[in-house]
């Protein structure tokens, strides 16, 4: 990264990372080896300019991935090349109290028919969204290209309490960046706004503030998939104690991505509450609690509640433990889709879902010593159980409702297989029926590492770092405690030790 005196900043990184292979071993002791990840270069770069005294900047910025798919079966899963590029800005103004931003990018993937093919269906922007006006996949494609923007503006200063911002974004279908960053849906236009008022010199607490805020969203289809109202707030207490809140409400909405690529489903209304409450943590005991309650309308419901606990026995050790549990109940977990030209309500598809009760488990443990200023030790332990029930499966009955047919109530039969359900959706109908796996299941997992760091000399350091995982899976669906923590720990470990040293040349 340059900066020279005249306001420009100019950043370029360009890496190139060689094939790597796994070896493997067949049944009959023949060794073998597969490329796994082709032979790639990545270039990022950035220019940014400042004028009006730092107050405005406006910049570019730009990515680039080429790979070497040789023809390989890489070509039907991965890009050849992947482009982005774009511009952003900033602009402060009224004394530095107000801001207004913006960016804008574009972005170009190419490959084979079938990669792109794959682009267009993925989850991030589902191109073969049953029911869609707007998509549809072009098995055709070697290339896919895509916008996003974003403009906003904010009051961030000023002699009174208030602040406020308003964001509008929005991202076509087209766009793709995860070749070189992180994207988790395109198809999408959003508009959003908070006020917030802040008292920094109250007269009974030290400080408080308050905010609330509402944000709409649509696909390209004109589906309403966002329509929420959120409020909260936080307050800091002269015995250095504070508590916040965030409560939201969500109206009328639809979901375009709880089918996987069918049917638009409605949301049902719900509303969100989470809290928190923390002590002083000058003290040499302190620590949090904090819970969440979700409601909705058609019986679902989330509860979760945790503790934070904070010892500082000396100045030189701490020592904290963080437990969680959560108890939820959906009534709309996807399981699968099945062809059935009976289907007509539903575009020929039979999309199952069932209800899910599940529990999880999960705590955070930290020791942190420091024995002199270069010489420290850090550990860090999480065991994680969670567990799904699945009951009462059934189909959807109508798109854009929250309507559901369940088997063996409503339509149809289920028949528990032992490990299985078969399930024929119409009884003496015409349509087949199918079978599918017991979903039910208990996922258990520890993880742990320890560091031991020693500087032992000016900048020159060596790590000595050891790092254990443990999981284990079973199809269960039960909440035992005593028995998830004997099996876990009974699980296989992996264990892995790492050595890192280095050394500071110069004076």
């Amino acid at each position: 990264m340059a900066k020279p005196k005249n306001g420009w900043s100019i950043g370029l990184m360009d890496a190139y990372t060689l094939q790597e292979n796994a070896d493997y071993t067949l049944g009959n002791g023949t060794d073998r080896s597969v490329a796994v990840e082709p032979a790639t270069n990545y270039l990022v770069g950035r220019a940014k300019k400042d004028f009006n005294k730092g107050n405005t900047y406006l910049g570019g910025f730009a990515t680039a991935v080429n790979r070497s798919l040789d023809g390989r079966y890489f070509e039907d899963f991965m890009h050849s090349s992947a482009y982005v590029g774009g511009v952003d800005y900033e602009h402060q103004f009224a004394d530095q109290n107000w801001v207004a931003s913006g960016a804008i990018s574009a972005s170009s993937v190419h490959g084979s028919s079938e990669a792109i093919a794959r682009t267009q269906q993925s989850p991030v922007r589902y191109y073969d969204r049953i029911g869609s006006e707007v998509l549809s996949v072009d098995p055709a494609k070697t290339a896919l290209q895509g916008f996003s923007t974003e403009m906003s503006i904010k009051k961030q200063g000023g002699d009174d309490n208030w602040r406020t911002a308003l964001t509008y974004s929005q991202t076509s279908p087209g766009y793709e960046v995860n070749d070189l960053g992180f994207q988790t849906r395109a198809d999408l236009k959003w508009v959003g706004g908070v006020v917030i008022y802040r008292e920094i010199d109250p007269k009974y607490v030290r400080y408080y503030d308050f905010f609330i805020g509402y944000d709409s969203g649509w696909n390209y289809d004109g589906d309403q998939i966002r329509n929420s109202i959120m409020n909260g707030g936080s307050v800091s207490f002269n015995n250095q104690w504070s508590f916040n809140y965030n409560f939201g409400y969500n109206f009328k909405q639809y979901y375009d991505r709880i089918s996987r690529g069918g049917p638009v489903l409605e949301r049902p209304k719900d509303w969100n509450l989470i809290a928190n409450m923390n002590t002083d943590r000058s003290k040499v005991i302190s620590f949090n609690l904090g819970g969440n309650l979700r409601r909705e309308v058609a019986g679902e419901y989330d509860n979760a509640i945790w503790l934070g606990v904070n010892y500082r026995p000396t100045t030189f050790i701490q020592l904290s433990f963080g437990p969680e549990y959560r108890h939820q109940v959906d009534v709309d977990q996807y399981i699968t889709s099945v062809s059935d030209v009976n289907a007509t309500h539903t575009y020929e598809n039979r999309y199952v879902f069932s209800d899910i009760v599940q529990h999880t488990l999960s705590a955070n443990l930290r020791l942190n010593w420091t024995f002199s200023p270069t010489m420290s030790l850090q550990t860090y332990f999480r065991p994680f159980v969670s567990t799904g029930d699945f009951s009462r499966f059934k189909e959807v009955a109508e798109p854009y409702t929250y309507n559901y047919n369940v088997y063996g109530e409503d339509i149809g039969t289920i028949a528990d297989q032992n490990g299985s359900y078969t399930i024929d959706p119409d009884g003496n109908g015409s349509s087949s029926s199918f079978t599918i796996a017991d979903p039910d299941f208990n996922f258990r997992s520890l993880q742990g590492n320890a560091v031991f760091r020693w500087e032992y000399a000016p900048g020159s350091t060596l790590y000595f770092v050891w790092q254990q995982q443990r999981e284990d899976y079973s199809s269960i669906g039960a909440f035992d405690l005593g028995d998830q923590l004997n099996d876990l720990m009974n699980a296989k470990p992996t264990n892995v030790f790492l050595i890192k040293l280095s050394y500071w040349f110069g004076s």
